[in-house]
């Protein structure tokens, strides 16, 4: 029975384990995101400027 449970309990730290990884790349993916929205909407207000003077 013991070796069932360090089984289990390994599966269980496994499972955290990747569920880490892919919440961490989540959340990069969205901060990424987020600059990038940034830096665009700074093109297009650098390039209205200059339009418009």
């Amino acid at each position: 029975n013991k070796s069932e449970f360090i089984i289990y309990n390994n599966i269980i730290y496994y499972l955290l384990t990747k569920n880490k990884q892919v919440i961490r790349n989540i959340l990069v993916l969205k901060v990424y995101s987020i600059v990038n929205g940034v830096n665009l909407a700074y093109v297009i207000l650098i390039t209205l400027k200059r339009i418009t003077n």
